[in-house]
């Protein structure tokens, strides 16, 4: 059974070299991108609020990110970039997580609890075909005071989204055809917004949302049918570079260049490629549908 990431599924779009080295092969850079640190740093502060005020605890998401931030820079080899250095991310960090709560009181909306549990950060999957599945894990799925859903991705990007994104981004398209499948079992209705919530990434940190509808019928159609052809081509083992043109190259900021364009191996390691089902941590489930 190969399941499909949304990632995995934008990576191998984006070059099929890439994709057979990171997700096939199980290779990695020895350095991790500040950005990826900076956001696992910054979800554990804002989504572990959600989830510790729902359970009635105290939760401090600010001392969160710190401790989660300081984890990161003693046990990972972290590369930082010219704009953002050690000590601005830790304050961007602080400053985003210490006004999240209030910025989400703002808008109305309550994390959904069904009989699996709290709708944060919880793996869902969802089978397209007898050999294909689709899995995701959506930050939040929450519920405004009209009873109407609310699929939400959290982000932590250096500028906002550009205007009318979350009525199309395919990330979003996943989680919405993940949550629906699994709506009916837990008596909820279907999704009826997306949104993305960006902690910005700048000197004066702050939080934006952007908004959308439900992805259309033919959008979903048109995903699935993508996903679908994608698998294909993986289970036959076709993994085409795709180089562009010069003005537009992934390669000019791949991770993987080196190794995909010389062979060699320093600067990265090999290792198993994560399993698809995760051990059961905190609030962080798995719940499939045929």
């Amino acid at each position: 059974m190969l399941w499909l990431r949304p990632t995995a599924v934008q990576r191998y779009e984006s070059c099929g070299e890439q994709s057979r080295l990171v997700d096939k092969e199980g290779w990695r850079p020895n350095e991790t991108s500040s950005a990826l640190v900076f956001g696992d740093s910054v979800h554990r502060g804002c989504l572990g609020a959600l989830v510790a005020r729902a359970d009635g605890q105290a939760f401090d998401p600010e001392q969160t990110f710190i401790a989660r931030w300081e984890h990161h820079l003693s046990t990972t080899n972290i590369q930082f970039n010219s704009t953002h250095g050690e000590e601005s991310l830790r304050e961007i960090g602080r400053a985003l997580c210490r006004s999240f709560l209030a910025h989400w009181d703002t808008l109305g909306l309550v994390p959904v609890l069904s009989d699996r549990g709290l709708l944060v950060e919880q793996r869902l999957r969802v089978r397209l075909s007898p050999t294909v599945g689709l899995s995701g894990e959506p930050d939040i799925v929450a519920m405004d005071g009209n009873g109407q859903i609310w699929v939400i991705d959290l982000k932590t990007p250096a500028t906002a989204s550009f205007e009318g994104f979350a009525g199309i981004a395919e990330q979003l398209t996943a989680y919405q055809i993940l949550y629906d499948a699994h709506a009916p079992s837990m008596g909820l209705p279907p999704v009826s917004h997306m949104m993305f919530l960006e902690g910005l990434k700048q000197n004066n940190p702050r939080w934006v949302v952007q908004t959308g509808p439900r992805h259309s019928d033919s959008w979903v159609r048109g995903y699935t049918e993508k996903l679908l052809k994608t698998a294909q081509l993986m289970q036959e083992g076709y993994y085409p570079r795709r180089t562009a043109a010069a003005y537009n190259s992934p390669c000019s900021q791949c991770d993987m260049a080196i190794l995909c364009q010389t062979g060699q191996t320093e600067g990265y390691v090999k290792g198993k490629r994560k399993p698809e089902t995760p051990p059961q941590d905190g609030n962080t489930q798995v719940t499939e549908v045929a």
